[in-house]
């Protein structure tokens, strides 16, 4: 995996898939302030490993309102 410097005035925006999902055709978005300790915490409860599809670096102080608009523009396709 390619680590991503973290910047102290951004956040993450990601997209993850795990085989698990795959029978829904789903993925999960989140937010993350640190990618690399998210994935180690996604890795503590998964026997196959899932993987980051998408990051997205955003200001820290915008992630929130970026991610309701991902997510709503997401769900009315």
């Amino acid at each position: 995996m390619n680590f991503i410097k973290m910047n102290q005035t951004n956040g993450y925006i990601y997209v993850r898939n795990h085989p698990s999902y795959d029978v829904d055709d789903a993925c999960k978005m989140g937010k993350a302030i640190n990618i690399p300790e998210r994935d180690t915490q996604y890795a503590t409860g998964e026997i196959k490993r899932g993987y980051f599809e998408a990051v997205f670096e955003v200001p820290i102080e915008k992630i929130g309102i970026y991610f309701i608009n991902i997510n709503f523009l997401y769900n009315i396709k």
